[in-house]
């Protein structure tokens, strides 16, 4: 059993997919090869339903990314193999696809994917692609979210990035390039707190969007000094943001009280040690949110990947989740994922209070902060839905250990 996780039913081969020891060996079997090193670079465990994991295997002096997933029953794992195998790519080092059938697992050798049809004409740039930017030449894999989303940087003949290419396995990526045109257009190119990436162009038929390439520094890695100014500055961009009208009407959810509800639900069903603790932590936060009032332009998942320092300012990257809602949703968020990284080690929690302390700072400079009990509430909220659920559903083994001390955490941010 995974440390930490209570046996899932509907997922019983969880456990073994998620160990890369168990994983080298029937990876080897099923593919027919020898796999010298197996590293687990991604997990996203449906609770009660599914779990997909992307592996990094090296065979040789070659490496390959190759995403899992499970299904309910031995027929149902077969039928998707053999649709996968119907329309697979050679990959040259593996098989393109491979099935379990005793984990009834199907296995996908990227650019193979069980959702995203259109990823090989990502990776070998498909000339209707390189037709809407001509200088792109080869592609460099950026970021893999498996039946979900690719990322791929756009080289040009010299080696330099000169854009993003993003592919989706549905029609999201037209709302994120209508998303990125209105926002351009409302920001002024020469702000100086704020850069929003410019959509170059976007596929439908190859479900492909384009964006400009912005180079800058992530917001860790840096000395604590530079640290602090560099959340100050994200606070004056988040600032800038919320004071961009909203694209459309598509809102910030998840700090709705049937989500806070749901997550809790969740998380206590695999975590029995906190079951109890976060449901009343959230029905105490349920009781708190206040209406929305005035929804702001949300960015929806600022992370230390997404905002990036850029000649002064900050640049915000990968709009999808872009919605509207209360600025306080937000600021917690970002508030919320200090407050993780203090608890989890990944900063030392001495340093988190001036780290919050400049963020909101930073968006003081241009803009009211919200209230501070509203402050609190949502980033109570964002430690529950965002921080202890991904702990569960990412399986994060930093968080898993310290999940309760997650918990307190949320718990004393409330009050």
């Amino acid at each position: 059993m995974t440390p930490s996780l209570a046996s899932d039913a509907a997922v019983p081969q969880r456990d073994l997919l998620l160990d890369p020891s168990v994983v080298v060996a029937r990876l080897g079997n099923v593919f027919g090869c020898t796999i010298d090193d197996c590293r687990r670079v991604r997990v996203k465990y449906r609770i009660g339903a599914r779990l997909r994991v992307v592996y990094r295997l090296r065979l040789g002096a070659s490496s390959v990314d190759v995403s899992a997933s499970t299904f309910p029953t031995i027929e149902r794992s077969r039928q998707a193999y053999e649709a996968a195998v119907q329309r697979a790519v050679g990959v040259g080092i593996t098989a393109p696809v491979a099935h379990d059938p005793e984990l009834t697992t199907v296995f996908w050798a990227f650019p193979n994917d069980r959702k995203l049809s259109h990823l090989p004409a990502l990776v070998e740039p498909d000339p209707a692609l390189v037709a809407l930017y001509p200088a792109w030449s080869r592609s460099v894999p950026a970021a893999y979210a498996p039946e979900k989303s690719a990322t791929v940087a756009c080289l040009d003949e010299s080696g330099r990035t000169v854009a993003y290419a993003k592919t989706y396995a549905g029609e999201e990526g037209g709302r994120a390039a209508r998303v990125h045109a209105l926002l351009t257009e409302a920001l002024p190119a020469d702000d100086p707190c704020l850069r929003v990436p410019r959509s170059v162009a976007y596929s439908p038929r190859l479900r492909t969007l384009v964006v400009e390439a912005v180079e800058g520094a992530t917001l860790l890695g840096a000395r604590a000094d530079d640290l602090r100014s560099r959340y100050r500055r994200l606070g004056g961009g988040l600032a800038r943001l919320h004071g961009l009208p909203p694209p459309d009407e598509v809102r910030f959810r998840r700090a709705d009280p049937d989500r806070v509800a749901a997550a809790a639900g969740l998380i206590g069903s695999v975590r029995a040690d906190v079951a109890a603790s976060v449901r009343q932590l959230a029905e105490e936060i349920s009781g708190r949110l206040e209406p929305d009032g005035d929804p702001v332009c949300l960015h929806g998942d600022v992370n230390f990947r997404n905002a990036l320092l850029e000649d002064g300012r900050v640049a915000l990257i990968d709009l999808d989740q872009v919605a509207s809602g209360p600025a306080a949703a937000e600021l917690g968020s970002v508030l919320a994922s200090l407050r993780y990284a203090g608890v989890v080690g990944l900063l030392p929690d001495v340093a988190v209070p001036a780290l919050c302390t400049a963020l909101l700072a930073g968006y003081a400079e241009l803009r009211a902060l919200p209230h501070e009990a509203a402050l609190r509430t949502h980033t109570s909220a964002a430690l529950l839905t965002e921080r202890c659920l991904r702990v569960v559903t990412r399986v994060r083994p930093e968080g898993l250990r310290r999940l309760p001390a997650l918990v307190a955490e949320a718990r004393e941010v409330l009050g």
